[in-house]
């Protein structure tokens, strides 16, 4: 169900992908373990923070996810600054902003990313160096049946109405899922 969360995901973020002329593919994605907004709010973050943290080349963002045992490994890739692997673990910590003011932000999403992450059982971490982009990783557990997703209750709200428009989003936003 992760393509759902990245269809989604991508909906929200349309205007700030088409301003920014952001190129986004993605590789297949799996059906995993854990709770469909909360998975949005990391990928959304994960995201919309390779759009911020940019060089001067056009942004390139690839998505993809890869099987490690029982659980599925999903990165996020860019062609961004990087981080020099001295903050890998601090740029997860509340508050921590590597860019002071010249660059916005409140120094939480990663954090939160964490926090959502750790709280399905799995982790999250950056592989990066710096001027040389970021790979974001996070793992999760796999479904107990692929391609089979039970929403939580509290997500009665679900993508199918909205599919048309979002691969016709997707289209229109220069994003390749399946390459």
């Amino acid at each position: 169900f992760l393509d759902r969360v990245l269809a989604e995901v991508l909906m929200d973020l349309q205007h700030v992908i088409a301003v920014n002329e952001v190129n986004i593919t993605a590789g297949p994605l799996p059906a995993v373990q854990g709770n469909h907004s909360q998975l949005s709010r990391v990928v959304q973050n994960l995201i919309a923070n390779a759009i911020k943290y940019r060089n001067e080349r056009p942004v390139k963002i690839h998505v993809t996810g890869e099987r490690l045992g029982s659980d599925w490994v999903v990165k996020v890739e860019d062609n961004g600054i990087g981080i020099a692997a001295e903050h890998h673990k601090r740029i997860f910590q509340l508050s921590e902003r590597l860019h002071g003011s010249s660059i916005p932000g409140g120094g939480i999403g990663l954090a939160i990313c964490k926090t959502i992450v750790e709280s399905m059982g799995g982790s999250i971490w950056v592989e990066s160096n710096l001027g040389a982009g970021s790979t974001f990783c996070f793992s999760i557990g796999a479904a107990a049946e692929a391609g089979v997703y039970s929403p939580v209750p509290d997500e009665s709200r679900y993508w199918a109405a909205d599919q048309r428009k979002a691969v016709e989003v997707a289209a229109s936003l220069r994003v390749v899922i399946g390459a």
